[in-house]
């Protein structure tokens, strides 16, 4: 579970118990929950206005969920970059790719 949005369900956020993870995962805690966004599937990058807008402390990340929450929005296509992260080198949840997609 994503432990301050509630709408992610995730059974195993320990890095010893994730696969592939090799205990080299721990920066990739989110700054408002602490779920993992490499284990979420939740690695990306949005543009420089809508970090701002929900995190201006500049440093971190945040899952989707909490990034929302801050926005009080949900996510568009518009709102993330170029960037090659955002083409699913690190795979993507089923709600990244929803916001990825979504007009």
């Amino acid at each position: 579970m994503c432990y301050a949005c509630d709408d992610f369900e995730f059974e195993e956020p320990c890095p010893t118990k994730f696969p592939g993870c090799q205990g080299n995962c721990y920066g990739f805690d989110c700054a408002a929950c602490s779920a993992n966004t490499l284990h979420l599937d939740e690695y990306y990058m949005v543009t420089d206005e809508v970090w701002e807008a929900a995190w201006p402390q500049d440093r971190g990340m945040l899952c989707i969920g909490c990034l929302e929450s801050k926005l009080g929005r949900t996510l568009t296509a518009a709102d993330f970059t170029d960037a090659p992260v955002n083409d699913g080198v690190f795979g993507q949840s089923e709600r990244l790719a929803a916001r990825l997609a979504a007009e």
